[in-house]
């Protein structure tokens, strides 16, 4: 472990290139192991830096720093997508376990999330209504307010929500009136 500043590593984190060090007798520097004599250090992307050294001075050509630079870029890549389902998870089970009426839109307009008490209010198990349009519960006048709505809230810069006023339909068909906060994630 290095700090982000801290020699080499650091020195190519800092840069967001790769160091390639040919002899570090030369340098009059060590690596981690006295038998070093050359080593590359390759960022990968926030998450750290891929050291790779030899016992032999000069021993990585344009090529090794290029299949390491490859390497690396699919590391982050791997580590990014870990991070951002991490975040995903986390997200889905505050929603899924939160008491409120929540539901979440894909880009395509269907249900993608649908709390529990959101379907029991309606008369749906989850799963029914999960990759569902919300013509499955709204007329189409409620619909059209609410595509009107959710065009206004994208134009604008700012964090705002607004408020719908609509009766959805349960699945046994009865209306329920509802008033629906709308936001952008």
């Amino acid at each position: 472990m290095y700090d982000a500043d801290e020699a080499f590593p650091g020195e190519a984190f800092q840069r967001g290139e790769t160091v390639r060090v040919d002899d570090f007798e030369a340098l009059d520097r060590e690596y981690d192991s006295k038998h070093a004599r050359a080593a590359m250090y390759v960022p990968i992307g926030e998450h750290g830096v891929i050291s790779v050294a030899s016992t032999d001075t000069g021993a990585f050509d344009d090529a090794d720093v290029s299949v390491a630079e490859i390497l690396a870029s699919n590391a982050a890549a791997a580590l990014d997508r870990v991070e951002r389902e991490q975040n995903l998870l986390r997200y889905e089970t505050v929603v899924e376990n939160v008491r409120d009426m929540v539901y979440v839109l894909d880009e395509a307009g269907q249900f993608q999330l649908v709390t529990e008490p959101l379907a029991t209010w309606l008369g749906f198990e989850r799963e029914e209504l999960l990759d569902e349009h919300p013509r499955a519960v709204l007329d189409t006048d409620s619909l059209s307010v609410f595509e009107d709505q959710i065009a206004a809230l994208r134009s604008s810069d700012s964090d705002e929500t607004l408020q719908v006023e609509t009766t959805p339909k349960t699945a046994d068909g009865a209306d329920r009136p509802a008033e629906v906060e709308t936001s952008i994630l």
